[in-house]
């Protein structure tokens, strides 16, 4: 992969998401990382950027708000942990992205060296994903999972711990009480799973395209199948959006006019076939719709009515809901746990700076594509991430996961530093960064 050295350890940890995913570790083993980060890179720790400064805004005012509510109010315990822990996650991605803007930062070939990291395990992912996506789509295959390790040592749990003691490669849809089978790839559950393979994919996306134009639409493609058989129709649309971005980016300017001009063609082919499409799989998901849309006005009313300035600092469970109040979607979840301080914070963080960030570099390599050399693949295939990962904060917490969350502080890293080094700055990629 590349020579072992004290700078590249959590890079391994990420490379080694599926085996924490079979041991069940994925919900302890970044937070061990994260110390590691915080004791090799001392003064790196201290925020110097805005997103930074942002991030620890956010888990501040949850974490105010915690201590608030939970002095005043008899809120109960397991909901306080579990507001402890949404806090320890975002400063463990507080912690990788600080560590990776340093190391693109002090070597342009830790980019490529990230880059075919996550690769390596996209294509796992992919590997595991594919049959099983066709047991899946053809409805042969309804559960399969193996317990992890944790799960042989640790009873039964009905908490956030709990999903961590198996591995599940297809489960049944027990949200909005569906019974479709969904793919489960490194991940607790689908949603989180599409997340990953796309994020990680896109970051991977630009090794693929050092190498050969073909295998990185034929990589993407395998992308887009195995996110497809995960039934999370947000997470595909983004990845879809981001492909079609990537392809914009790549092809060559005289054939924007072809492009163009087949785009109606393509638009009024969506129109005729689509529709029914949509229609069928909206009609699988619909209980997961109008239970996400429920938690949704739950959480805003219940936030207003208790703290509209600074929340509840839990997300609490009421009214027999399948999920807390707050789940499945950041903004919602700061709203409810930090009021409208927290989620403003999260919308800056999570929403601005990557759209502006994002919007930055898109001009950039119009304007100057050629300037960044050998590394534009990798500028090119972080803004194809862009609306995969607007999409993962608009309907997933984004710190509930650890792995998911690291891969997604990952992609900020190399978003943000795209967008802010100077293209007069490229430096040629060291022979040994493969």
């Amino acid at each position: 992969m590349f020579s072992f050295n004290k700078y590249s350890v959590p890079l391994f940890c990420i490379a080694l998401i599926p085996l924490w995913w079979l041991l069940g570790f994925g919900f302890f083993v970044f937070h061990a990382s994260s110390l590691y980060i915080a004791l090799l890179l001392r003064r790196a720790m201290i925020p110097r950027d805005g997103f930074q400064i942002a991030v620890l805004g956010v888990s501040g005012i949850l974490a105010l708000s915690l201590a608030y509510n939970t002095a005043v109010f008899d809120i109960d315990l397991s909901r306080t942990v579990a507001a402890l822990h949404n806090i320890s996650v975002m400063l463990v991605g507080y912690c990788h992205y600080t560590y990776f803007k340093l190391l693109y930062q002090m070597d342009d070939a830790w980019v490529a060296r990230v880059s075919r990291v996550l690769w390596r395990l996209c294509a796992i992912s992919i590997l595991l994903a594919v049959p099983l996506s066709y047991a899946v789509f053809s409805g042969k295959l309804q559960v399969l999972g193996i317990p992890t390790l944790l799960g042989f040592v640790l009873p039964p749990m009905d908490n956030l711990l709990g999903l961590y003691l198996k591995a599940e490669f297809v489960a049944r849809d027990w949200f909005g009480g569906g019974d479709m089978p969904r793919l489960k790839i490194l991940a607790t559950n689908a949603t989180a799973s599409a997340g990953l393979i796309a994020i990680s994919g896109f970051i991977a996306a630009g090794f693929a395209m050092t190498r050969y134009r073909w295998l990185m639409f034929a990589f993407l493609g395998l992308v887009l199948l195995t996110i497809a058989a995960t039934l999370t129709r947000a997470a595909l649309l983004g990845a879809l959006l981001g492909v079609m971005v990537i392809a914009l980016a790549v092809i060559r300017k005289q054939y924007y006019l072809l492009v163009f001009a087949g785009a109606p063609l393509v638009l009024g082919a969506a129109l005729i076939f689509l529709p029914d499409m949509l229609a069928e799989v909206n009609d699988m998901r619909e209980g997961s719709s109008n239970a996400r849309f429920i938690a949704y006005q739950a959480s805003f009313d219940e936030a207003m009515r208790v703290n509209p300035l600074i929340g509840l600092g839990v997300k609490p469970r009421v009214n027999d809901l399948a999920i807390p109040i707050g789940s499945h979607s950041t903004l919602f979840s700061t709203l409810v746990r930090g009021g409208g301080l927290g989620a403003a914070a999260a919308f800056i963080a999570f929403f601005l700076f990557p759209i502006v960030k994002g919007g930055k570099l898109a001009l950039k390599l119009m304007r100057r594509s050629a300037a960044f050399g050998c590394m534009r693949p990798y500028a090119i295939a972080a803004l194809g991430g862009l609306p995969s990962f607007i999409v993962y904060c608009t309907f997933q917490d984004i710190d509930v996961y650890t792995p998911i969350t690291v891969v997604f502080f990952t992609y900020m890293a190399g978003l943000i530093y795209w967008a802010n080094v100077p293209s007069s700055a490229r430096r040629p990629v060291a022979a040994s960064s493969g």
